[in-house]
């Protein structure tokens, strides 16, 4: 966490992580976050995958994002930086 307060979920579990702190995802673990604080949350993820899914709560779909960046990256010899 860059700046802010977060309340994250991990499969069920609430806890508040703040300015400093990090909380580690497994793969394939539901998870979720809000902003709990009153400042803007400045996060920082890393993200195992070169493509991003998720199922936001009462959606229907899953959204995916980053996918074809990464492999139009890939076909062109350019790197990513994030």
């Amino acid at each position: 966490m860059r700046e802010g307060e977060a309340e994250m979920w991990l499969d069920g579990q609430r806890v508040t992580v703040m300015a400093g702190q990090l909380l580690i995802v497994p793969a394939h673990r539901q998870h979720c976050f809000r902003n709990c604080g009153t400042a803007t949350l400045h996060i920082h993820a890393v993200l195992a995958s070169p493509v991003f899914e998720a199922t936001m709560e009462g959606a229907a779909e899953i959204v995916r994002r980053w996918g074809s960046y990464v492999a139009i990256a890939r076909e062109s010899g350019e790197q990513s930086g994030h």
